[in-house]
């Protein structure tokens, strides 16, 4: 009898071995929507070039997790129970604070919220010297030059962050940049940080759960008021949109955590241009050569009906990317939108396409990269 009950046991034991890798998803290039992500394909040990693939035991582990039959409701469940019953966001890289907001908590963000990543005095003149050259070369062509400094929700908001972080004095890395231009150089700043914090009570700024990596539209809204409003103290013929010019709507959205509803909506507003002027048209029309990299992030506006004749060019991420493009691009003749990987290309990109100002946009939690490529600029005698 008891060999009978050890056969069992085996057989039980190599069912749950194997019965995950039989009923696993076998198909390339699945998409886990949830997640937003690809999912791992099947490994091979041989490499396609007939090599052997020595990191075919993690390929396995990662095919297999991402690949097992009923994954998609074993996540949903367990996001349920998750915050159900201990109040824990399935979501390593979120964090629920006060009155339900949501934050991302990587260490570097963190960091940023926690003012510990400040620059030390050499770092920050290093800085703040390489952009007063930026300046000063962009003048020297005749090019305006203004920056701007988007900043994290945590920083706007940081009474509702997660609790028992604490944060170290009320000065920001960001803030230690923006007072040093204004201090040190005569590099036009806009004023975001001001603009933010006076509006701060009206509506909220950021997303509260659906992306709290960036501002709401009508955070945007602020941030493209306080663009053009400073643009227009140098160029007072720019013309920027007003209220009349969109369509303002309210919504209200719901966010899915690994498919668990979260308890607490989205309620914000949407700008939506009446009648836009600008046209989209593809890099190719001035930068056949393609000198323009990472062109998947570049966007490139005529507006024939503007009333001036000014081609701005932003070097930016998503603040701009995806929230202020289009809206700014009603106000210019020409509007180039880049990533700012193109600064170390910068006199290639301002050859074909000779701005008449340039923006550089850099978001809080990306300083970490735009530093160093504005430090390592190079120029043409």
């Amino acid at each position: 009898m008891r060999n009978i009950y050890n056969m069992v046991f085996i057989v039980i034991f190599l069912m749950i071995l194997w019965v995950p890798f039989l009923l696993a998803h076998r198909e390339d290039c699945r998409i886990s929507d949830m997640e937003n992500r690809m999912l791992a394909s099947v490994p091979h040990i041989m490499k396609e070039n007939g090599d052997i693939n020595f990191s075919y035991s993690a390929d396995f582990d990662a095919w297999i997790n991402d690949n097992v039959r009923f994954r998609t409701i074993l996540m949903e469940l367990n996001s349920t129970l998750q915050y159900r019953l201990f109040g824990r966001i399935a979501k390593e890289s979120l964090r629920e604070g006060k009155e339900g907001h949501l934050y991302y908590v990587d260490e570097d963000k963190v960091r940023e919220y926690q003012h510990v990543n400040l620059l030390s005095e050499e770092e920050l003149t290093a800085y703040i010297t390489s952009m007063q050259k930026l300046n000063d070369y962009l003048k020297e062509r005749g090019i305006a030059f203004y920056y701007m400094q988007c900043y994290d929700k945590d920083s706007i908001y940081p009474e509702y962050y997660v609790k028992g972080v604490k944060q170290f004095g009320d000065m920001s890395r960001a803030n230690q940049i923006v007072d040093t231009l204004k201090r040190n150089t005569d590099v036009s700043v806009i004023p975001i940080y001001k603009e933010l914090m006076d509006h701060k009570g009206e509506e909220l700024l950021y997303f509260k759960v659906s992306d709290p990596a960036h501002w709401n539209e009508y955070g945007a809204h602020i941030g493209y008021e306080t663009l053009l409003n400073t643009i227009k103290n140098d160029f007072p013929m720019v013309y920027s949109l007003k209220d009349s010019d969109y369509l303002i709507t309210r919504y209200q959205d719901k966010t899915e955590i690994y498919g668990y509803t979260y308890p607490y909506p989205e309620n914000s507003l949407r700008y939506k241009i009446k009648e836009p002027k600008a046209k989209e048209l593809i890099l190719d029309e001035f930068d056949p050569e393609k000198v323009i990299r990472y062109r998947e992030y570049g966007h490139y506006y005529v507006n024939q009906e503007c009333e001036n004749d000014l081609k701005i060019m932003v070097v930016g991420d998503s603040y701009i990317r995806q929230f202020l493009k289009e809206h700014i691009a009603e106000s210019f003749r020409e509007t180039l939108s880049i990533d700012w990987i193109n600064l170390t290309n910068l006199d290639k990109v301002l050859e074909i396409y000779e701005p008449d100002i340039v923006i550089f946009e850099s978001a809080e939690f990306t300083l970490n990269y735009t530093i160093p490529l504005v430090n390592e600029i190079s120029y043409s005698e």
